[in-house]
Formats: C-alpha cells, sequence, structure tokens
C-alpha cells in the first residue's frame, strides 16, 4: 500500500508481540522498519504519484476530533480477538495506530524493488476506491489480500483504516517459493514469513470489514459531534473575543507580534487592526518597560498562565492606563500563542487614590478635630467602631477600653431615651442638630454637650457619625457672667441710693437714741431698742449691698493669708464653739498675695458662717491655704449634707437664699470681692461636705 510506504519510528514502538512470531527480535524488527522507510522519508522522488481524492478536503485533522489513544486501544483489542493486522492513517499518511504488520510485507515485498511495485499497484487501487462502498478488498499481485474502509466526516475524507495481510486460503507454497527465487529472497526466511500469515475466509473477513465499517461509522460520528463542539467553541471564542468590552489580544509568545486583536483593544489603544497586526508592542511603543513583557512571558512559561497582573500601557495618544492581565498560552498547528485580556482599572485606581485621599483626610480631621467625635453602628446599642482623640481626652477613656463595646455600657449617655431618639431620627433619614445633652465620663464626672448625628456606611453596615461639643466651661462662664451681671446691677442701684437711704436712717436712729434718755419714755425703752437694732440691721444690709459696688474702691496690698486667718480666729471660735463645731487650720508655708485685707475679712467670715451654718452639732470646717502652681488656693471645707446641683447653678446670685432669714447677699458678696482681686471662685460638693476654692495669684 502507499500508506505503507510512510510508517514511521511510532509504528516500530506500537509492534505487538504476536507481530514477533517470525523469530525476530524487536530491535531486529526495528532496523528492518526504518531501512525500509528510509528510501520513502528521505527521497521525495521515491513517493507514488499523489491523488487528489475526490473526498478529501483538509480542513481538520482527524486526530484534532477523536481521542487517538481510545482508538489505538480498541484497534490493538481487535487484532488480538482476530489476529488480524490493522492501522489507522490520517489523510496525510501518519500512522495513528498500527499492530500486527506481516515480516513477509515489511521485510520482503516492500524491500524489493519489483514486488515493491506490485505494492504500489495494489496501493493506488484501493486508494482510488476508498469513497466506493463501505470498504475496498484486493488481492496483491505478490499473493496478500489487503482491505482498507474510509473515515469520512461531512463529505471529508480525513483517515482510513487498513486491515489484512492476509490469506483466504491455504498458499500456493511453490508458487511463493518460485517468487522468492525470482526477487532472490533468502527463501527458507521467506517461507517462515509466509507460515506467520493469517489464513482467514473470504466470509470471515467480510464480516470482520463489516465490523470495521460499523466501528468507522461510530468512529465517524465521534468526529462529526466533535467537530461540531469545535465550531461551536470556536463560534463562542469569535464572539466573545470581539465582543468583549475588554481588550483581548494574541500575539506570538516569544517576539510578542500581534496575531489578532479585538474592537475593545482597538477602541482603547486609539491603534487600527492593521497598524497593530504583525507589530509587537515595543515597536508601538505600547509597553512602557520592554523587560516587563520579558517577565510576563517567563512567568507564563513558568506557570502557564498568569491571573490579575498590573501593569502600565501607553495608548497612540500618550496617554497612560492602567491594567490588569491575565494570560494564556494558545497551541495553534504547533506553534505557541500568547491569550492576553487586559481589564482597564485606571478609573478604578484613580477612584482608590481619591478613595484613600479621601480617607486620609478624613482620618486626619476626625483624630486632630478638637470636637469629640465618635462612630457607632445604627443597629442595636451602638457598638463603638471608633473614637477620635479628642474623645479620649475628654472622656478619659482608652481608644481600646470603648471599641467593640456599646455606648450606654460606656456610660456616654446619661439619659438613654436620648439615645433612642437620635436613633429614631437618623433612621428617618434626619439630621440632628446642637441637641443639648449630658453625659459622663470616666471618672463619673457629670459635663454638657452639644451633639449632632449624621448617617454614614461603612462598609455596606449603617453607622453613626457622633459630633460632640463640650460647652461645659461655656455654661459654667455663661451662669458667672449672669451672676456678676445680677451682682453689677446690684452693686450700681447700692452705690446710687445707698448713701441717700442711709442719711434719713442715722437721723432716725439719733432722735430714737435721744428719745432713750428722756424720762417720759422709759417705759418705751425695750421698744425703743428694738427700733434701734432694725435700724443697725438695715444698716448692716446697706453696707453689703455697697460690697456689691463694681466699682468701689479696694487698696491691694502685698498681704500674707495666713496672718489674716490666724488673727481671725479667735473670732471664728467665737461662732463656732456655741454651736459645738470645730474650726481647724491647714495654712500652707506661705500665702502672700495682692489684697484687701478688710474685703478678704469679710469674706473668709462669710464663707465660715455658711460652712458652719451647713453642718450638724460635732463637725469640723478646715481652713486650708495651698500653694498651686501660679496660684494661692485658699480653701474653705466643710462636713454638710452637699449643696443639691439645682441649687449650685444659683450660687452666688443676689437675694437668692435657702436660709430662712438670710439676706441672699452673702455669697453675692463674696464673689463680688473675688473678682475684684481678680481670683475666681470653685466649688467642690457631694454628700460628704462642701468644699469653697478661692484661687489667688501668687506674688512670688
Amino acid at each position: 500500500m502507499e500508506n505503507i510506504n510512510e510508517l514511521d519510528n511510532q509504528f516500530s514502538h506500537e509492534w505487538t508481540d504476536l507481530s514477533m512470531k517470525a523469530g525476530y527480535k524487536r530491535k531486529e524488527q526495528d532496523i528492518y522498519i526504518e531501512e525500509w522507510l528510509l528510501p520513502y522519508n528521505n527521497k521525495s522522488a521515491g513517493k507514488p504519484e499523489s491523488r487528489e481524492n475526490p473526498c478529501s478536503g483538509k480542513k481538520y485533522r482527524f486526530a484534532d476530533l477523536v481521542d487517538i489513544s481510545l482508538i489505538d486501544k480498541l484497534l490493538h483489542g481487535c487484532y488480538s480477538i482476530t489476529g488480524v493486522t490493522n492501522a489507522l492513517l490520517d489523510i496525510d499518511n501518519k500512522i495513528l495506530s498500527a499492530v500486527g504488520w506481516q515480516d513477509i510485507c515489511i521485510k520482503f515485498h516492500r524491500a524489493s524493488p519489483y514486488t515493491e511495485k506490485r505494492c504500489r499497484q495494489s496501493d493506488s487501487y484501493i486508494f482510488d476506491h476508498l469513497c466506493v462502498g463501505s470498504y475496498v478488498g484486493y488481492k496483491c499481485r505478490n499473493g496478500l489480500v489487503d482491505y482498507a474502509v474510509p473515515i469520512i466526516v461531512e463529505d471529508q475524507h480525513l483517515a482510513t483504516i487498513y486491515a489484512g495481510q492476509c490469506l483466504h486460503e491455504p498458499p500456493d507454497k511453490e508458487y511463493f517459493r518460485q517468487q522468492a527465487r525470482e526477487n532472490e529472497f533468502d527463501e527458507i526466511e521467506y517461507m517462515k514469513a509466509l507460515d506467520q500469515v493469517p489464513i482467514i475466509s473470504k466470509e470471515h473477513m467480510e464480516n470482520i470489514m463489516n465490523f470495521y465499517s460499523q466501528l468507522v461509522q461510530v468512529i465517524a460520528t465521534m468526529g462529526l459531534e466533535r467537530r461540531r463542539q469545535i465550531e461551536a467553541a470556536e463560534g463562542k471564542f469569535v464572539k466573545a473575543f470581539h465582543c468583549s468590552p475588554d481588550p483581548i489580544t494574541i500575539t506570538t509568545l516569544e517576539e510578542g507580534r500581534y496575531v489578532e486583536v479585538n474592537d475593545a483593544w482597538v477602541e482603547r489603544t486609539g491603534f487600527a487592526r492593521h497598524e497593530a497586526v504583525g507589530h509587537t508592542g515595543g515597536e508601538l511603543g505600547i509597553w512602557l518597560s520592554p523587560y516587563k513583557r520579558e517577565l510576563l512571558t517567563k512567568s507564563i512559561c513558568k506557570s502557564g498562565s498568569v491571573q490579575c497582573i498590573e501593569t502600565n500601557f501607553r495608548t497612540r495618544s500618550g496617554e497612560i492606563r492602567n491594567y490588569l492581565i491575565s494570560a494564556d498560552i494558545l497551541n495553534i498547528d504547533q506553534t505557541s500563542y500568547l491569550l492576553c485580556i487586559h481589564k482597564d482599572i485606571t478609573e478604578r485606581k484613580q477612584m482608590e487614590e481619591k478613595l484613600r485621599l479621601s480617607e486620609e483626610c478624613f482620618s486626619k480631621a476626625f483624630n486632630a478635630s478638637p470636637i469629640i467625635m465618635c462612630i457607632t453602628t445604627l443597629e442595636g446599642e451602638g457598638t463603638v467602631i471608633d473614637v477620635n482623640d479628642q474623645f479620649c481626652r475628654v472622656l478619659g477613656f482608652t481608644r481600646e477600653e470603648v471599641l467593640g463595646k456599646n455606648s450606654l455600657d460606656a456610660g456616654f449617655w446619661l439619659d438613654v431615651s436620648e439615645r433612642l431618639l437620635v436613633t429614631i431620627m437618623i433612621k428617618k433619614k434626619q439630621s440632628v442638630r446642637d441637641m443639648e445633652i449630658q453625659f459622663v465620663t470616666k471618672s463619673g464626672e457629670l459635663r454638657m454637650g452639644l451633639y449632632s448625628a449624621e448617617r454614614i456606611d461603612i462598609a455596606g453596615q449603617a453607622c453613626i457619625l457622633s459630633l460632640l461639643i463640650d460647652i461645659t466651661e461655656r455654661r459654667q462662664m455663661e451662669i458667672e457672667m449672669n451672676r456678676l451681671d445680677r451682682l453689677n446691677l446690684v452693686g450700681e442701684m447700692a452705690a446710687s441710693i445707698g448713701h441717700e437711704i442711709r442719711n434719713p436712717m442715722t437721723t432716725v436712729r439719733g432722735f430714737l437714741q435721744m428719745l432713750q434718755g428722756k424720762n417720759n419714755y422709759l417705759d418705751d425703752s425695750e421698744t425703743l431698742e428694738l427700733m434701734i437694732d432694725e435700724l443697725d440691721r438695715a444698716n448692716a444690709i446697706i453696707t453689703e449691698f455697697l460690697s456689691l459696688a463694681k466699682h468701689k474702691l479696694v487698696k491691694l496690698e502685698d498681704t500674707d493669708l495666713n496672718l489674716i486667718i490666724r488673727h481671725m480666729m479667735p473670732l471664728l471660735q467665737v461662732h463656732a464653739l456655741p454651736q459645738d463645731k470645730l474650726v481647724q487650720l491647714q495654712l500652707a508655708d506661705s500665702a502672700r498675695v495682692l489684697a484687701d485685707e478688710k474685703e478678704i475679712r469679710q469674706l473668709l467670715l462669710n464663707l465660715v458662717r455658711n460652712g458652719l451654718e451647713a453642718m450638724p452639732p460635732g463637725g469640723v470646717l478646715t481652713i486650708r491655704t495651698v500653694r498651686e502652681g501660679q496660684y494661692i488656693v485658699l480653701a474653705i471645707e466643710d462636713q454638710g449634707p452637699g449643696i443639691a446641683p439645682q441649687i449650685l447653678e444659683k450660687i452666688g446670685t443676689p437675694f437668692f437664699s435657702t436660709k430662712e432669714n438670710g439676706t441672699g447677699l452673702g455669697l453675692a458678696v463674696c464673689y463680688g470681692i473675688a473678682r475684684r482681686h481678680n481670683a475666681s471662685i470653685d466649688i467642690e460638693t457631694s454628700s460628704e461636705g462642701t468644699t469653697f476654692q478661692i484661687r489667688f495669684n501668687s506674688m512670688l
């Protein structure tokens, strides 16, 4: 057969044990085959004349349509059962499977020019009649019978199954001996090879060929289905390639020359398809750094594919854009190509950079803000996600102490209903602005603030951004300013009318004293004495009024507070001992300030009286002087029940008093004295007592 002339080394490696019955070793058989193939593999002039097969059209290769290894096992199985030589060759005469070739053909008939010519005639007949009928049978003029059946898929002759090298009846040995002598064969070896040829009846061979014919039909069906799958896959690939919104290219693996580019690539790069095909990315200036393409190729050759490698490309206009490249190797016609999919992430990178800058700005603004800021979840009790530095400074918590906890556990909300109201407003997509609330620090201190809130989403979770302005000092300042305004008003009134009231009162008091000296009024002496006492009391009140005067003149001198306190100690004990109370001193080594001694005496006397009146019998009142940096602190500490919050706010307001017979001017006078001395009054109170602290600027 002509096809046999194209046997290659693959055929020799598929020789089965049954083909070695002639007594030759495997290595010797391989040598015979190689010697027989040599003239046909190396000299094109020695091949039979090529003929155009009417059924052929080499659009597909048979090996691409079916599983050759499966077909090979099937044909080997057929040979094991029937003992009939078979082979599968594609349209290019490439052996895809072969088993059981007879030595009489390989070593003798194909080795002699005369008998080899007869083999060619047999090959030619079979080749010309492959498309006629289901199979072709022909008795070679060398005495053996050969059969063939074509594999045709949609009118395309893709491969051929050959069978035979057999006899239908016992051979005429004299004929074969004569043939051996005519062709100068080794007659003994030739006859041994003849004995190895199977004798199969024509009817049995027809059954075998009918089986091969049916097998061919199955193979053809398999090939057709595979072909349709290939066409469908190719169609899908082509559609996906050209319709993809992402740029896709096919380039040669080694040089990187563009073989095909899709419409998205043309649109994104600005190059026309004909400008790209046949050129490399380096030649077009697309790769900013050619060595990156080399690194990409090395990585692909090492691992087979790459996923999401970030790189930059230059468009025709010179714009630099960011891409994620995923690439895989395609093997087409034994040539390696590179399939690259480019994901344009330029806008995403720009958005990520803007987001990064935005987050960086927010983070800096969040942590550097002088306003208390906190981020909590909207649902539930408000799990704390983050707090800023001001939150930690004002409330006294560390960030680790509050993160992950809810705002209620942290004790931030004094009134839980306020937090519920905020949650309801945020869920209704309303903003919270300047809501006045009270909050508690870690130490338990009660403070006031203006609360604002907005909804923000973090990683898809609804959260509350809380902002709190601490207005505790501002509110205290407002209270102090109101108190001072009242003091100023009262002081101005006292300065305006004090003398006008005192003059008639002095006249009345003088006449009452004169009447006391007359005998006619001896019976009214008690009444007159009471009237004089009330006038004196009224005069004392007027004196206190005058002490509130804003522009009252004071003489500030270098004064030792400790000395004033010690001088007043006997007077203070006089007030304390009748009430079964005690006054004790805890004085600093030095307490020198600029002060008016008379006003300091008035201040000290008023505060000590109030402290003694607030304590039950047996209580101890402590007068203390302490140096705190640049200040000298005068502290009067009692052991009373403390001052209620609602009263504490009104302390120092003129005419406000909790005493039954109080004028409400004592503490107002004290605040006025402190103001004139550029001092401040702080009050610390609890259920165990109250301390008034007056802070003076130190002389030292």
